[in-house]
């Protein structure tokens, strides 16, 4: 996992801001799971999709979780986001395609 206190300035940026509810930021990977303690108050949205499962332990889910926690992760949780207080979409890789601001299920 990325320490995220060894890149430079992330410190000094976290001080000025966490991100803003005005701003959405949209991953497109692993089923997330999103009752990970990290997500507690994260305002994530997940979209529809042919894989209505929740996450499980498998390579998928992992990868998915974690890239999520990076940018999601809530202050003051095990894993600290980047933009907590950003709005997030999450949708799955390969299962769907934006056009045009419309969301197509493949």
């Amino acid at each position: 996992m990325t320490n995220f206190p060894t890149i430079p300035g992330l410190k000094e940026l976290q001080k000025q801001t966490k991100g803003a509810s005005a701003i959405t930021v949209a991953i497109l990977d692993g089923v997330v799971d999103t009752d990970h303690p990290c997500f507690n108050g994260a305002d994530l949205t997940r979209l529809p999709t042919l894989v209505q499962h929740q996450a499980t332990a498998g390579q998928m889910s992992t990868h998915g979780t974690h890239i999520a926690s990076l940018i999601f992760g809530q202050p003051n949780s095990d894993i600290q986001g980047i933009a907590p207080q950003c709005r997030g979409l999450l949708g799955l890789k390969r299962q769907i395609k934006i056009k045009s601001s419309i969301i197509v299920k493949e």
